[in-house]
């Protein structure tokens, strides 16, 4: 594909009369919008809500698009543009990301190429979203001098800086050397109608169901799980893991070294995870690394599942520890299968969970009121919002 197709491929006819967007925003993602998930129903709501005040959005991602995902964008009047073009070409990228008032960029570093070019694309204003979990790597001395010269050119191109926790806002401003006036946290919101609260009732016919829900990597810590569930009767738990990745195999060669096959199901990459969450009675989320927020648990915890997740990242802002969850130490298979244990044997503590986390997703963690706050930055990034 050449450079002009880049260009023409987000142009759009616009109907004789049609008044002109109040903003022209692009929302930018290294993403795949390959599945029916939280992100990706987050992306749509709030390029509905830009619409509803009078705002256009395109969307620039990675290639495969989802059917459902490609057709919504396509009933809300926003465009598409692949993000392996602006990599390829980058001049016309810049010329392209010119024509933008806002530039909204997700699970990119803001040192990455396709942030550089976001910065080039002047007067394009750029924000900055914070999503991304930590490895815990630490810059040396080199590393920090070289990062402070780049702040000196790219920070003043950044409008804004979104974390989806406070955690990840106060983590990468403190890299970027941001003022608190040009940060925010939005947590990450899901759809609290789909994720609709279910009561499970106060009795237990046979083993509790388990779910967990992940990218099958070293760092969501589901080796941990399964170590977990080895010291947890057949009788009182089950395991469905939901999700793929690189770990699979490995993973599903542990529940068999560990003789829980029959306890065990893997269950791929779904589509219906409010279903599984539905039939779930806890959710555990087991990560290792300071993940920025927990989409998942955020999920669990609107469909009024008692959750069990790590001490780390952001993840401790969406559960009180006690109240609307369990918080237990990050690789510590033992303290899993504790609360797991715990949990299975009080259903009067299960639901009682269930219900306070319910109440916290409605007070924090909606889709419209996240969609809401981001398009309220797109306006003050632009200057229309004081």
């Amino acid at each position: 594909m050449g450079t002009w197709e880049l260009t023409a491929a987000m142009d759009r006819s616009s109907s004789p009369g049609a008044p002109e967007p109040s903003l022209r925003v692009a929302l930018i993602l290294d993403l795949a919008p390959r599945k029916l998930g939280s992100l990706e129903r987050w992306m749509l709501a709030v390029v509905d809500e830009a619409h509803r005040r009078g705002h256009m959005v395109d969307v620039f991602a990675r290639e495969p698009r989802h059917p459902d995902i490609q057709q919504a964008l396509v009933s809300l009047g926003a465009g598409w543009g692949a993000v392996d073009l602006l990599e390829r070409h980058p001049i016309a990228a810049v010329s392209r990301l010119r024509r933008y008032d806002v530039l909204e960029y997700h699970l990119f570093g803001a040192r990455s190429r396709v942030a550089m070019l976001g910065y080039a694309a002047w007067p394009a204003r750029v924000i900055m979203v914070e999503r991304t979990s930590d490895w815990g790597n630490r810059q040396s001395g080199w590393g920090h001098l070289k990062l402070s010269a780049l702040n000196l050119l790219t920070t003043p191109r950044i409008a804004g800086l979104i974390g989806v926790s406070t955690y990840a806002r106060d983590r990468t401003a403190r890299l970027l050397n941001l003022p608190p006036e040009r940060t925010a946290t939005i947590y990450n919101g899901v759809d609290l109608e789909l994720f609709s609260y279910r009561s499970r009732g106060n009795t237990q016919n046979g083993p509790i169901t388990v779910l967990a829900v992940a990218h099958l990597i070293p760092e969501k810590g589901i080796d941990h799980l399964l170590r977990a569930m080895a010291s947890v009767p057949s009788t009182c738990a089950r395991l469905v893991v939901a999700g793929d990745g690189p770990e699979e195999p490995h993973l599903q060669r542990l529940a068999e070294d560990l003789g829980i096959v029959a306890q065990v199901q893997f269950c791929g990459l779904r589509d219906d995870i409010a279903t599984l969450l539905g039939e779930a009675d806890v959710f555990v989320h087991p990560a290792t690394w300071a993940e920025a927020f927990g989409w998942t648990i955020a999920e669990a915890m609107a469909c009024g599942c008692a959750v069990i997740a790590t001490q780390v990242g952001g993840i401790p802002e969406l559960i009180e520890d006690g109240r609307s969850g369990v918080l237990v130490p990050p690789g510590d298979p033992a303290s899993i299968g504790h609360a797991i244990a715990r949990l299975a044997g009080d259903a009067s503590l299960r639901l009682e969970l269930g219900r306070n986390a319910r109440r916290r997703a409605e007070e924090s963690f909606g889709l419209l009121r996240s969609a809401r706050l981001h398009v309220d930055w797109f306006e003050r990034a632009a200057g229309i919002r004081a």
